[in-house]
């Protein structure tokens, strides 16, 4: 199934507590920095850190998530600019409520890269990813795990996990 869209569209998704939550961001073109000023978000804040991270495999242990930063100064800081289609990231608000995505939609297939070695080139235990629906739809449990275009989990991996 396809399609196109053309102009933006905007996705709310509710979040019932404050814990951290594994999203995605069903549009592409959102800005970060501008998604965290929004009220409405609520993202919480910690000195220039913002509750929207992603995971880096590639960074020094327990420095993995990389925080959206309005002044970067560690490791595990950035200025991230817009969210990546497929990319799932870690987000926590300071109540209750809804995120609101505005941007255009993917009208094409998202491909995303996930990597099966460290920074020294041998195999992790400890390895992961965090990959999402780049799309306002959701996906079959069953048609991402027996699609060959879809997710393809090598012995290796040993967990799926799917956020809500």
């Amino acid at each position: 199934m396809g399609g196109n869209t053309t102009g933006n569209i905007t996705y709310k998704r509710y979040v019932q507590d404050v814990n951290w939550h594994l999203l995605a961001a069903p549009v592409t073109s959102q800005s970060i920095p501008a998604f965290v000023e929004v009220a409405g978000n609520a993202v919480t804040q910690s000195g220039s850190n913002y509750a929207v991270s992603y995971y880096k495999n590639t960074n020094s242990a327990g420095k993995y998530w990389m925080y959206h930063s309005a002044n970067p100064t560690e490791e595990n800081q950035e200025t991230l600019t817009s969210f990546i289609a497929g990319r799932g990231y870690r987000m926590k608000r300071a109540a209750a409520g809804e995120y609101t995505f505005t941007g255009t939609m993917a009208n094409t297939d998202v491909s995303v890269t996930i990597p099966t070695t460290s920074t020294n080139g041998t195999a992790s235990a400890y390895f992961r990813s965090a990959i999402a629906n780049p799309f306002p739809s959701f996906l079959s449990v069953s048609d991402i795990l027996t699609s060959d275009n879809l997710i393809a989990l090598g012995d290796a991996f040993a967990f799926l996990y799917f956020g809500m």
